[in-house]
């Protein structure tokens, strides 16, 4: 029955759960793509393939990351004078006043 458990019950499971939803005011579209599975779901018409490169990072990481991003801002950007990253924001500022 697809359950595994031996009982015949997936079918009577399935509409059940079917007519709870449809109750609740759910179209059949949305009760169908909400049972869907994520890759095995049909694409929609005119949907196009994209390649979506994924890498892992652990949290260690993007802590370790960030902290030299703090530092960088404090140690060096922040003791450029003109040049950095304050006086960048001054300049804008002051020009975008009318």
């Amino acid at each position: 029955d697809g359950d595994g458990d031996g009982d015949g019950n997936d079918e009577s499971n399935q509409s059940s759960q079917e007519d709870k939803l449809a109750a609740l005011g759910y179209s059949s579209t949305e009760i169908s793509r909400s049972q869907s599975k994520g890759d095995d779901a049909t694409p929609r018409p005119g949907e196009q393939e994209v390649f979506v490169e994924e890498f892992e990072v652990d949290a260690a990481t993007l802590t370790a990351v960030g902290f030299g991003l703090i530092a960088f801002n404090f140690l060096v950007l922040a003791n450029m004078g003109d040049g950095g990253i304050g006086g960048v924001v001054a300049s804008f500022i002051n020009s975008n006043r009318y």
